[in-house]
């Protein structure tokens, strides 16, 4: 039995690609998160896996947008989760960047907290920065999403940074529940002051109040996934199997391999058709 390129497709724009494979192939996923909203906005991660399928299989591929400010009216995260901001003074803060996932069944990330075994990969999407502060939001993880930040001296502390999303729930928020990402998500409505939206993930970051937001973590634990690995700028690092993380210093608006993210998130997969020689 031997391989052949068949196939691939880069996905790039925010939304969902319904694709059916032709023949049995081994199917190669690679694909990024959305950066947080705001020229400081957290940075995507990037995932990548390998999976065997079979003919007539369907892959639903969503692509995480990149979060923005609406001055008007509420400071939305970008596609599929990214967290809402703080709105006073709307423009001041921005959203948090949506995730991007492939799954073997329809439905935005929120929708598989208790369908894990049809959820194949999350790429996670970075924490949305505040025009008020100087610093990087919290990007996209892997088995962890970085924490927010803010360069405020008055909430540059433990009592106010939130906390990046994990593997089994979200990070600290001030004020609790109502900052704090949920499963697949940042949170889904403004809160008060200032302070940026958390990415979204397999668990998303939480929102800031005078700080950034926080990023979301990603997801590689499928147990027929194979070859797999997560990359995030500069968050926590890891070395099982299944939440193996890599720590980058590269990011790229241009999908590149082991790259986090910038502006919004994409996919790339490619098919290798099963031959016999």
């Amino acid at each position: 039995m031997n391989l052949h390129l068949s196939n691939q497709q880069l996905m790039i724009q925010p939304r969902i690609i319904l694709l059916k494979l032709k023949n049995q192939a081994l199917t190669n996923l690679k694909h990024g998160g959305a950066q947080g909203g705001g020229t400081l906005g957290g940075y995507g991660a990037y995932s990548i896996g390998s999976i065997s399928l079979n003919k007539g299989e369907v892959l639903y591929v969503y692509v995480g947008g990149q979060g923005g400010s609406n001055s008007t009216t509420t400071n939305v995260g970008g596609y599929n989760g990214g967290g809402y901001s703080g709105n006073m003074n709307a423009s001041d803060s921005y959203g948090g960047g949506g995730a991007t996932h492939i799954a073997l069944e329809s439905g935005l990330l929120t929708n598989f907290s208790n369908k894990l075994d049809k959820l194949l990969i999350v790429s996670a999407g970075g924490g949305g920065a505040s025009e008020i502060l100087t610093t990087l939001a919290g990007s996209g993880g892997g088995i962890t999403g970085c924490g927010g930040t803010s360069s405020h001296s008055q909430y540059n502390s433990a009592a106010y940074l939130p906390g990046g999303g994990t593997q089994t729930g979200a990070g600290f928020a001030y004020g609790g529940s109502a900052r704090q990402g949920i499963f697949g998500a940042g949170i889904q409505s403004n809160t008060s002051g200032y302070g940026g939206g958390g990415g979204a993930g397999l668990y998303g970051g939480s929102n800031g109040h005078g700080t950034t937001g926080a990023g979301g973590s990603s997801y590689i634990g499928h147990s027929l996934l194979t070859n797999k690995a997560m990359y995030s700028y500069q968050c926590e690092e890891s070395s099982e199997e299944t939440t193996r993380t890599i720590s980058t210093l590269c990011h790229s608006e241009t999908p590149t391999i082991n790259c986090a993210k910038e502006g919004n998130g994409y996919a790339r997969i490619t098919y290798f058709d099963y031959w016999n020689s």
